[in-house]
């Protein structure tokens, strides 16, 4: 193994413990949660995730999201009462929602991620600051 891919290794690796941690210190619905507000109607099948979740109870009822986030988020080592797995799974689909554009992402992307879409969230640009960066181009 070249020394180019193990750091590439080391880097993944890294990203992933990083990802099993924060899922432990994060405020995440549970599944149960979840299924609920869509059975409600609040929340649409197609973005029945824990990333549509979070930002849609953010926008549409602040205090409860706040009593949520203040409520289910994890003591310092004690982790999820839901299974690390399913936390992990939760943590992703909120930075891939995120990463999409939010409550505006198109529906029918499924969890599919472009370069440009990761590039903007992490640059902190919007899509609207982009198209505004395209036509002065």
């Amino acid at each position: 193994m070249c020394a180019c891919t193990l750091r590439i290794a080391c880097v993944c690796a890294q990203f992933l413990e990083a990802l099993c941690r924060i899922s432990q210190l994060k405020a995440l619905p549970s599944d149960d949660q979840i299924f609920e507000a869509q059975m409600e109607g609040w929340l649409a099948e197609e973005s029945a995730d824990a990333g549509s979740y979070m930002l849609k109870l953010a926008v549409e009822d602040p205090a409860r999201h706040k009593k949520m986030v203040r409520t289910q988020r994890p003591a310092w080592g004690v982790g999820q009462e839901q299974p690390i797995w399913r936390a992990i799974d939760h943590l992703c689909h909120m930075l891939i929602v995120k990463c999409q554009g939010g409550l505006a992402r198109k529906s029918g992307n499924g969890y599919k991620l472009k370069e440009a879409q990761v590039e903007r969230f992490f640059s902190g640009q919007t899509k609207q600051d982009a198209k505004e960066d395209a036509k002065k181009r």
